[in-house]
């Protein structure tokens, strides 16, 4: 099941109907019958406005851009100032008229100190209006500081197109917010139907004092075509200007996550938006709450924090989120960098290069040997994040502006649940963020998103929910590694700005060590709670290159940065015991795919890539679900009691056909006590092969049949028997590979269809198939929780000799059917049967031929 908050969810639609609403509530000064054009904005006739209801204007300009010292448009305004905190809001519509806008046409809310003058100071919340045909609807906060000044923007097009593409350019909203010296842009879709926005975007933001609250402004909208000397006309609707929303006027990112303390406690962090100087930042932090717990700029203390903190900083467009302050300066003494919360002195002295070093082992984190350096006339006593890379710089604390990490001491007992779906038996819980207009440049910035869109789903495009038996997407038509990828859920083909989060629980029965990779393209990301990876036989903690390359940090493997394919590998050693597992990954753009393997043992210097030993976790081959955990005979005679899971598999020689070799295979299992065997054995797959007369290689290792001579051998049966229990609700394909003839049954099933050289058997709840040597399959639809004996019955006529049972479940994968019983796969990683949990397997095994057993331990 998908769940599609942009298309489903009413909570943004009563969102955007509830900022409406307290909007038109507290309407003041929006009664916009001023108009001017400026420049060339009044080519082609001239500027024109209606006004056909309440909230409801045309504005026609032509113009060929507001930019640079003058501006070249039209401009609607209320003549009567606003003061203050405000926001305001407006739909627009379209464009019509003699001339479609061009591609650098814009229309949106400006908010200007003089209304009559072409160079005044303004801000202005745009949409880049493009063309009716190409619906071009990027956004845009762009500023002129002063009257006279140069023309700038925060940041690049936002939401742009990752956000709002596909989407019609004809029902989108904007929100022009002052709160203090910020402004604050913000993008929502109509919902379509009630004229109302539906989730507001992540925000840009703006810090002017020359237009802070103390400066009253003229409010209005404002459009030019870029198509002089021709004119455009843009719609609008629902304009109101009101009291501050807090929502839309907050001057946070959105995004958040939480750091752990040296007491074990766990602080909110969140991104301040707008440049400040570094005094002013650290003082604007100190003045804010979260709940209750006063806040200021983010001191990391430790790699895994430092990395956590980073993750909310933007990595597009020139956006000064590119470095952020941090709470760590040397303020107080000249070279004693101490933390802002505490006053902890962590770092005395310039850079290690110059003799500088950490106090009492605490950690740091400086762009190389010759940071802190102290430079300028100014010097450098304060510190800033790079984005890029998590590393740490000096920087001036006046003169010098940036966005702030704000951290807050909510001192929580224990981590907040990431928002989104929880995995259930069989599946991963599985969310995808669609339209994240997001470079992600660090792993955890998913994290961050994920926490954000939980408090605000208008952070990105659209959510989608759903449940997915494995990890093994792929978004280009494409299948790089791992057999059997599917589309990334809900994510249109070859698309681009898009995150995935996967939640879910693995149990582990045998302690070993465990090796888990993963394939991304971008980065990706993977905790196990509980764990702690290593690189070798050594449980050593190890890290390297942060900045791009593999990490392990604790429980978490990764790799960071964006890439055209990570191959990440890590071990743990593990104990019996239920694990929760993640697992993140981002794709920027020139398609992605995703797969998450594990194997069984340390196998850290063997490629993943198509190897045996490595599987999908989920993937139903990685191991049994023993429910119940009590033998069921198949037959009245045969005997209960065995605790060995898996196939018991007998041995008959001298059948020539599957024809003869059936009845003596069911004699056998109608009076194990009574009726010889040639060969007795319990397997966990049917995987068999003649050593010496060969056999077909199917790409993982085969065993010798049991009862197996030096010699090559003709004429001989096998039977297997078993009890399946089905533990996903879905299409089974049972494929049986073989030399020679083989029948494969799942008593008391019906509904079979058959492919390949195989037919229904005449019983009509397996497959049959006449004789050499192809594949045969059959597909039947089971249900959760459903049981079966299965049962295989197989014969070797002359040359080449092989069997193998695989299945799949709803079109993925291709994998042995069995236990992990002998370990003859790399298995040990099995379901957890709780509603919470996450499976490895498809199918529980059963051993059945508990009378053979009995007689083959005491013979």
């Amino acid at each position: 099941m998908k769940v599609s908050w942009r298309r489903r969810s009413l909570w943004g639609m009563q969102l955007g109907l509830i900022c409406a609403l307290f909007l038109q509530a507290n309407l003041a000064n929006a009664d916009l019958t001023a108009l001017i054009g400026y420049g060339n904005g009044n080519d082609g006739g001239g500027v024109a406005s209606t006004n056909p209801g309440p909230g409801a204007y045309t504005l026609t300009a032509s113009g060929s851009d507001f930019w640079g010292t003058s501006d070249n448009g039209g401009f609607l305004y209320d003549p009567t100032k606003v003061s203050g905190n405000f926001t305001a809001i407006v739909r627009s519509t379209g464009f019509s008229g003699d001339a479609l806008a061009g591609e650098w046409g814009r229309t949106g809310i400006m908010a200007r100190v003089d209304g009559a003058a072409a160079n005044s100071a303004n801000i202005f919340a745009n949409r880049k209006s493009g063309t009716l045909a190409d619906g071009a609807i990027a956004g845009i906060l762009q500023y002129r500081d002063a009257a006279g000044g140069g023309t700038d923007r925060q940041g690049g097009e936002f939401p742009g197109t990752p956000y709002l593409s596909g989407l019609s350019g004809n029902d989108v909203w904007l929100a022009l917010s002052r709160n203090g010296d910020d402004w604050v842009m913000r993008y929502a879709l109509g919902d379509g139907t009630n004229n109302v926005p539906t989730n507001w975007s992540m925000g840009r933001a703006h810090w002017t004092p020359n237009m802070g609250a103390a400066v009253d402004v003229h409010v209005g909208l404002a459009h030019q075509a870029h198509s002089i000397p021709r004119r455009n006309t843009a719609a609008f609707e629902g304009f109101a200007v009101g009291a501050l929303d807090p929502q839309l006027g907050s001057p946070m990112s959105g995004l958040v996550n939480y750091v752990q303390q040296p007491d074990g406690t766990w602080n909110r962090i969140e991104m301040y938006m707008p440049n400040r100087i570094y005094n002013d930042a650290k003082a604007i932090a100190a003045s804010m709450s979260y709940g209750g717990a006063p806040g200021h700029l983010a001191t990391p203390r430790s790699l895994v924090e430092n990395f956590t903190m980073n993750g909310l900083q933007y990595a597009g467009n020139g956006d000064n989120w590119q470095r952020s302050w941090i709470g760590l300066d040397d303020t107080a003494v000249e070279g004693d960098w101490a933390l802002q919360d505490n006053g902890q002195v962590i770092w005395q002295g310039l850079g290690s290069g110059a003799g500088g070093l950490p106090v009492g082992g605490a950690y740091t984190q400086w762009n190389g040997t010759g940071e802190p350096n102290n430079a300028g006339a100014l010097g450098e006593d304060a510190a800033e994040m790079l984005s890029g890379s998590a590393l740490w710089n000096d920087n001036a604390t006046t003169g010098t502006m940036r966005s702030s990490i704000v951290e807050f001491e909510t001192a929580l007992a224990s981590k907040p649940a990431l928002p989104g779906p929880n995995g259930g038996v069989g599946t991963f819980g599985v969310r995808m963020f669609r339209g994240t207009n997001y470079n992600f440049n660090n792993v955890l910035g998913v994290e961050a998103l994920a926490y954000g869109v939980g408090e605000n789903p208008g952070l990105v495009r659209e959510v989608i929910d759903s449940q997915q038996p494995m990890i093994n997407f792929q978004n280009d038509n494409n299948d790089p590694h791992t057999p059997g990828s599917v589309p990334f859920p809900g994510i249109p083909q070859v698309s681009n700005n898009f995150a995935m989060l996967a939640k879910g629980t693995i149990q582990i029965t045998e302690e070993d060590d465990y090796t888990f990779a993963f394939r991304s393209d971008d980065g990706a990301m993977l905790r196990i709670h509980g764990a702690t990876f290593f690189d070798s036989a050594t449980p050593a903690h190890t890290w390297s290159n942060i900045n791009g390359g593999k990490a392990h940090l604790g429980n978490l493997a990764l790799f960071s940065a964006p890439t055209g394919d990570t191959n990440t590998k890590a071990v743990a050693h593990l104990t019996p015991g239920v694990y929760g597992i993640e697992y993140m990954m981002y794709e920027n753009g020139g398609g992605g795919h995703t797969e998450l393997v594990a194997a069984r043992g340390n196998r850290i210097g063997e490629d993943s890539n198509n190897n045996p030993n490595f599987r999908p976790i989920g993937a139903p081959a990685q191991g049994p679900t023993i429910t119940p955990a009590t033998v069921i005979a198949p037959f009245a005679s045969a005997q209960a009691g065995s605790d060995i899971p898996g196939w018991d598999v007998v041995r008959k020689n001298g059948p020539n056909s599957i024809a003869a070799a059936i009845p003596a295979i069911e004699a056998i299992f109608a009076d194990p006590l009574g009726q010889p065997n040639d060969g007795y054995e319990v397997r966990d797959t049917i995987n068999y092969y003649d050593p010496e007369g060969g056999g077909g290689s199917i790409g993982v290792p085969q065993v010798p049949f049991p009862g197996n001579t030096p010699a090559a051998e003709d004429n001989f049966a096998i039977g297997a028997v078993t009890v399946l229990t089905a533990n996903q609700t879905g299409t089974y394909r049972f494929t049986v590979l073989g030399d020679d003839g083989s029948q494969f049954r799942l008593q008391g099933s019906a509904g079979w269809t058959a492919g390949g050289i195989a037919a229904v058997d005449a019983f009509g709840d397996g497959i049959y198939i006449a004789s050499c040597c192809s594949d045969g399959f059959g597909e039947v639809f089971l249900n959760a929780g459903e049981q079966y004996v299965a049962q295989l019955i197989w014969n070797e006529i002359g040359g080449g000799a092989y069997v193998s049972v695989r299945y799949s479940i709803n079109g993925q994968g291709n994998f042995l059917l069995g236990s992990s019983a002998d370990g003859s796969r790399q298995a040990g990683l099995q379901l957890v049967p709780e509603p919470s949990s996450f499976a490895l397997a498809g199918f529980g095994a059963i051993g059945l031929l508990a009378a053979i057993r009995r007689r083959r331990r005491n013979a």
